[in-house]
């Protein structure tokens, strides 16, 4: 407790010269869908095994509630922050304990709605911003943890091959809401979200190109002590991603695909750029993170793409608690015939069950408890 009220004001005196002066629709089908390993790969899940064997697991830092800060805002803006270890070097110095927290692999532990305490925010200073809303799902069990309430919202710049949702690719179309709404509909779920210890997603289309919609629905969440998800593909700007981040607990991040090619041929032309630099702020801001992964045979189902998914787990230790990983369905197949669009992956096969078993065995075997200390999971798998 004392490292989680300190922080801020430790943060700051680091970062801070010591000479300078003071004050200075219709609900959305689910989206289930040769590099090898470097040095500090090897050198990484070392460190998580021999933690392991200390008796310390990664996920064992003990913080229930991220409050957005200062420090936050400069991570997005690119400033540099302490980090971790400093921050807990710091805190050593005034407290001469070390308490029970794991350094090794510092992460913080998902914020419970059922142990969530109201944010202390000026209910006034949260304005009413109007969004695009493709649609919602009162509760979901497949959004995040527990029993999630989960809003969809209308827009996004990517063409992904395998979507199960293009009908809310269109930006600027959907019902009109305030973030007031939405929050009404979200306290009326209230008493389900704090039993099933669950909380808000916001899911699309794509949530970071309504920046101050989402981040006001998130300030709202925080009024009502309720935790926050936002699941992504990492688009946007810095500029976007300052005003939704700082209020977010949890962020699911889709990547697509791990070789770059591909990636692009996936996404309509897009490339992995955003997706990496959001990835990278999260994991210096802290915020805990779950990977989406899609599981298309022939796409990303190779060894390279396991040496990236591996490496890329190694690089954002502090934040990446999970991979998700989502068999390729074509269950939204007629969505794109209603819309008179080609489907582009006609003919591509799911993988099998073995083939998704195989594949999540070898993953586990590289960046699971006993090595990196990352949650490896399927969607539909027998």
């Amino acid at each position: 407790p004392l490292l989680r009220t300190a922080a801020p004001r430790i943060a700051r005196r680091l970062s801070t010269p010591h000479d300078a002066p003071q004050g200075a629709a219709t609900a959305p089908t689910r989206r289930c869908l040769q590099q090898t390993a470097t040095p500090s790969t090897t050198a990484t899940t070392r460190q998580g095994a021999d933690a392991a064997a200390q008796g310390h697991h990664p996920r064992s830092l003990s913080t229930t509630l991220r409050q957005p800060a200062m420090e936050d805002l400069a991570v997005i803006e690119g400033a540099s922050a302490p980090s971790m270890e400093e921050l807990h070097a710091a805190f050593l110095r005034i407290s001469h304990k070390t308490e029970q927290y794991d350094f090794v692999h510092p992460r913080r532990v998902l914020r419970s709605a059922a142990a969530a305490h109201i944010e202390d925010i000026d209910k006034s200073q949260v304005p009413a911003v109007e969004g695009n809303v493709h649609s919602f799902v009162s509760l979901s069990a497949l959004d995040g943890p527990g029993l999630r309430w989960v809003m969809f919202v209308q827009g996004c710049k990517f063409r992904c091959k395998f979507c199960s949702n293009p009908d809310s690719w269109q930006l600027g179309a959907g019902k009109r809401l305030t973030s007031k709404d939405v929050a009404k509909d979200i306290a009326r779920a209230l008493p389900y979200i704090r039993n099933g210890d669950g909380g808000v997603t916001v899911s699309g289309g794509e949530p970071m190109l309504q920046p101050e919609f989402v981040g006001a629905v998130f300030r709202e969440c925080r009024l009502m002590g309720v935790p926050t998800a936002i699941d992504t593909t990492g688009m946007g700007t810095r500029g976007m991603w300052r005003g939704i981040l700082p209020h977010t607990d949890l962020v699911m991040l889709c990547v697509k695909a791990p070789k770059p090619w591909v990636y692009s041929d996936l996404t309509g032309g897009f490339t992995q750029e955003n997706m990496l630099r959001c990835a990278s702020v999260c994991e210096q801001m802290g915020i805990p993170m779950w990977i989406r992964y899609v599981l298309i045979p022939g796409y990303t189902d190779s060894t390279y793409d396991i040496d990236w998914l591996t490496q890329f787990c190694a690089d954002h230790a502090r934040s990446i608690q999970r991979v998700d990983v989502l068999p390729y369905h074509t269950l939204g197949i007629h969505k794109w015939q209603e819309l008179g669009l080609t489907y582009p992956l006609e003919g591509q096969k799911s993988p099998s069950n073995e083939e998704v078993l195989s594949f999540l065995r070898f993953l586990r075997s590289r960046i699971g408890p006993d090595t990196l200390g990352v949650e490896v999971s399927a969607t539909g798998v027998e």
